[in-house]
């Protein structure tokens, strides 16, 4: 709503600003190499901002949460996940100008991980 509010603010009546949104980003065990998200270029630079959820912490960290019990993650009730944080180049050459950070998944390796993003 507020980038709504701060576009409308910014605009004249005969100008337009398209949004894109797109879900969840999750690069988990996925090879910076295979650019996961390249197929995604045209659509996200189809508009004048490209928006998604970065649902994974990019870190190198090795520190992982400690408010997942082992007992969750054995029962796959929780999920502790990370992705090389090279993968910001690949998101950000397909277009997408913002992320998202509120998920269920952006402390997985604490403030540690939070920070290197």
């Amino acid at each position: 709503m507020v980038l709504s509010l701060l576009a409308a603010a910014t605009l004249s009546q005969t100008q337009k600003c398209t949004i894109v949104l797109g879900g969840d980003i999750m690069l988990n065990q996925i090879p910076v190499k295979l650019k996961p998200l390249a197929a995604l270029r045209p659509l996200f630079e189809s508009g004048d901002v490209g928006i998604a959820n970065l649902e994974i912490p990019l870190t190198s960290s090795t520190r992982a949460t400690p408010f997942k019990s082992a007992a969750e993650l054995r029962a796959r009730t929780q999920y502790i996940l990370k992705a090389d944080p090279l993968h910001v180049l690949g998101i950000k050459g397909c277009g997408i100008d913002m992320v998202s950070l509120a998920n269920n998944h952006v402390m997985d390796y604490g403030t540690e991980g939070l920070n290197q993003m």
